[in-house]
């Protein structure tokens, strides 16, 4: 399965100290399936939301003590088990893959960045859980970072959203920039796209998280998350006082 997606980033790659590739695999498996429901196929809304909520009870299932359905619901019990973690982190993910079943568009930033918690979020955090690196701290760091990438993602995938009829880019921004539907739909590019790189300067080190959860620095908040997702992964880097890589 890891190797029949597309990804942005490598997964369980040998980067990854040799422990936490099994269990990484297993996870990226059970996130990568689920979503899988929520996306592909012809299968109806309601017949997604249902084999989403048949994932849920799985997650119940191990909770309770009882033997999963399925070899890949027994191999996570195992995981969970072995690491001392818990469902709710998956179950925050089968959140957003239902939430993309049912929701299409969305009015604001914050509103945005909310998907984001369930969307992306708690990936970094099992991967910090997995690495026994659970502080308060670095669970901000990680959020950041999760939540930046999603964006990105967004951004770099807006023609292949908008063929499954989602539009992930908040509806206020559309609005402010002038950017149709119609635009989207044309795949046309033109100044309503462009980011203003002088204002976006007021984004420091200082403003950094202020950036990341407002309109107020620059002309975009996208810009803002993006250059405090670089500035926390170097000041995580640095206090980490060894090489991070994730590419």
């Amino acid at each position: 399965m890891t190797n029949a997606h597309y990804e942005n980033f490598p997964v369980a790659s040998p980067l990854l100290p040799p422990e936490l590739r099994a269990p990484v695999r297993v996870i990226y498996a059970f996130a990568r399936s689920a979503d899988d429901l929520a996306d592909e196929g012809d299968a109806s809304a309601s017949e997604r939301i249902e084999a989403l909520n048949a994932y849920e009870r799985e997650l119940d299932h191990i909770d309770a003590g009882r033997e999963p359905s399925s070899d890949l619901f027994l191999q996570l019990a195992l995981t969970l088990k072995e690491h001392h973690l818990n469902t709710q982190l998956l179950r925050d993910l089968l959140s957003a893959f239902r939430q993309d079943v049912v929701q299409t568009r969305y009015a604001s930033f914050d509103e945005l960045l909310d998907y984001c918690s369930r969307s992306a979020n708690p990936v970094g955090r099992i991967m910090l859980a997995l690495s026994e690196q659970y502080s308060p701290e670095m669970l901000d760091q990680s959020d950041a970072i999760c939540s930046a990438l999603q964006l990105i993602n967004f951004l770099q995938d807006v023609a292949i959203d908008r063929k499954k009829s989602r539009i992930y880019i908040p509806q206020e921004d559309i609005a402010k920039f002038s950017v149709s539907e119609q635009l989207i739909a044309e795949g046309k590019t033109d100044h309503r796209w462009r980011i203003d790189a002088i204002s976006s300067r007021s984004c420091s080190e200082p403003n950094a998280k202020r950036c990341s959860t407002s309109h107020s620095c620059g002309r975009s908040p996208w810009l803002g998350i993006a250059l405090y997702c670089a500035w926390r992964f170097t000041y995580f880097r640095k206090n980490r006082g060894r090489s991070l890589r994730c590419f």
